[in-house]
C-alpha cells in the first residue's frame, strides 16, 4: 500500500506499508517457514530498504490485507490464531491503528474479531 503524506505546508515523500508472517530466524527452511508473528513493514524509497518493521500479532498468523480510511487510519485484516497454537486459520481479525503507532507513537486500537 502506497500511503502519500504531507504536512499543511510542504508534500513529503510516499511511503509504503507491507504486512507478512515473519518467523524468527532459524524456524525453517525457506519452504518450511511457519507463518507467525504478522508483521508491518515501512518504506520510504520505493521499497529498496524496510527500515520500520512493527509486530501486529504474535502467533501464527497469514494472509493479510492493508487498507487506509480517508481520516488516515491503517486497517489490516488478516487470518490468525491462538498463540501457541498451531493453525492461523482460527480467527479473522481487522486490526486498527494511526499511521503513528507504526513509527512508535502510538498504541494499537484493540483488534476485532470475526471468527469464522
Amino acid at each position: 500500500m502506497h500511503i502519500p503524506f504531507a504536512t499543511s505546508t510542504t508534500a513529503g515523500p510516499g511511503r509504503l506499508l507491507f504486512s507478512n508472517p515473519h518467523p524468527h530466524p532459524g524456524a525453517g527452511t525457506e519452504a518450511k517457514l511457519p507463518r507467525v508473528n504478522l508483521t508491518v513493514r515501512s518504506s520510504t524509497d520505493e521499497g529498496r530498504t524496510w527500515p520500520v518493521a512493527r509486530l501486529l500479532h504474535a502467533g501464527p498468523a497469514s494472509c493479510s490485507c492493508l487498507a487506509r480510511l480517508p481520516d488516515g487510519t491503517i486497517l489490516c485484516l488478516y487470518e490468525g490464531g491462538n498463540p501457541g497454537g498451531k493453525t492461523w486459520r482460527d480467527f479473522l481479525r481487522l486490526a486498527r491503528f494511526d499511521f503513528r503507532r507504526l513509527l512508535g507513537e502510538q498504541e494499537p486500537n484493540e483488534p476485532t474479531d470475526r471468527r469464522k
